[in-house]
């Protein structure tokens, strides 16, 4: 018994010095790997696009390897809300309370009077910081404009006032006046009206303008918004053929992870779900998939096409 006991214990060492010197092997193996997909990765960023920035590895017993991908901190899409921006148009006689012009986005709050107010909760670095001074440059070019608006606005309700006012007292003097200043009361009382009528007139042109500075602004925001959506679709394109032709090239390089596991890639924050929340988007590739497309049986479109991917 005691004989069976020690070599129970000698078969044990020597399997845990196995385990031990594969996940040597393989950390080596990761290193290897990480250093080649680095490489693909800054070869397809483009300048004027979401910038890859950083590889992590790991490896999860019985799970498989897992590659972190880190693109220019915290990435998050904008999603531009231009629920607010309409609040510019005049609906009612009275000048409004309130001259701020609010655009509220995803990670982004802007508001405006002349000043601006930015934070930023995620962002993609060098593309969202170009985006936002897009941005800035679209609300400061429409902001004097509309600050010249509101002002001439309130000098015609001041002056339609004034003019009302006038008129109401007019006609209490007619009914007690005499003919001689009766002609004279009616002669004022028509330039008064046909003043009225200009400044009504001017007041519509001055609303269809202001109209008219909020769909431009909000076409421009648009734009923004696609050129966004643009770098985020072409990122992950060039991402998804590097990762493809990559583990299709080097992925035999991987020999000490097991066939009946995975390799696995996480884009950090990549999106964001219903709740307006990061996510990470997540591919997990099978061992044996990939050792059919190293070996020419499926072309790597054929290996993405087999992944499993989802944002959690």
């Amino acid at each position: 018994m005691k004989a069976l006991a020690i070599a129970s214990l000698f078969g044990a060492t020597l399997a845990s010095s196995a385990v031990a010197q594969n996940l040597t092997e393989l950390d080596k193996q990761l290193n290897i790997m990480s250093g080649v997909i680095d490489t693909a990765l800054k070869q397809d960023t483009r300048k004027d696009g979401v910038r890859y920035r950083s590889i992590e590895a790991t490896y999860l017993a019985k799970q498989g390897v897992i590659f972190t991908i880190n693109t220019g901190g915290r990435s998050m899409m904008f999603d531009f809300d231009f629920g607010d921006l309409m609040s510019v148009l005049p609906t009612a006689p009275e000048a409004p309370e309130s001259h701020t012009v609010t655009v509220v986005t995803d990670g982004m709050h802007i508001e405006t009077d002349g000043d601006y107010e930015f934070v930023f909760e995620q962002d993609w670095e060098d593309t969202a910081d170009r985006v936002v001074r897009q941005v800035e440059r679209i609300v400061r070019k429409t902001d004097e404009k509309l600050r010249e608006f509101r002002s001439d606005r309130r000098e015609i309700e001041w002056e339609l006032r004034e003019l009302e006012r006038r008129n109401r007292d007019l006609e209490f003097e007619l009914r007690g006046a005499d003919a001689e200043r009766k002609r004279q009361i009616e002669s004022e009382m028509k330039e008064i009206k046909s003043t009225i009528d200009g400044l009504q007139t001017r007041e519509k042109e001055l609303q269809d303008y202001a109209k008219e500075l909020a769909e431009e602004k909000k076409a421009e925001l648009e734009k923004q918004r696609e050129m966004q959506q643009q770098a985020y679709k072409t990122f992950l394109a060039n991402f998804e053929g590097s990762v493809g032709d990559t583990l299709c090239s080097f992925g035999a390089g991987l020999r000490e992870l097991p066939d009946d596991e995975h390799i696995s890639f996480i884009l950090k924050n990549f999106g964001k779900g219903d709740d307006g929340k990061a996510q990470d988007r997540v591919y997990i590739f099978s061992k044996k998939s990939v050792k059919s497309c190293v070996t020419e049986r499926i072309k790597p479109s054929e290996l993405l096409s087999k992944a499993e991917v989802y944002a959690f």
